[in-house]
């Protein structure tokens, strides 16, 4: 486990992250982080929860050479309040078993 939540760490997130073989819990929410969407952990198989709530990553969330081995274990992702834009890779839903919707409604659409 790795718990940096409201450490005022700023700049991009350090990619030396995907050397973390046994890494089940990452938690980077609360900081300045500002990045894109870090398609690069996808295949690190002990990952079971991401907290990436309240930075600055910013653009799309599809990962391009996608398959269905990404994300293997991941169980929680928490990417609220970010500069996100686009879709939501339709291929995410396939393993997915619940979604929470961010209460403000002005910042989420869902569309079923």
């Amino acid at each position: 486990t790795l718990d940096f939540n409201r450490n005022q760490i700023q700049g991009p997130m350090p990619k030396s992250l995907a050397n973390c073989t046994m890494l089940e819990v990452l938690n980077i929410g609360n900081n300045n982080i500002n990045d894109t969407f870090p398609c690069w952990l996808k295949n690190s198989s002990s990952l079971r929860v991401m907290v990436l709530r309240s930075n600055r990553f910013q653009g799309g969330i599809r990962c391009r050479g996608g398959n269905n081995h990404s994300w293997p274990n991941l169980q929680i992702i928490d990417l609220a309040c970010n500069e996100f834009s686009g879709d939501l890779p339709p291929r995410c839903f396939s393993s997915w078993s619940a979604m929470m919707v961010d209460e403000d409604k002005a910042q989420s659409e869902l569309d079923h």
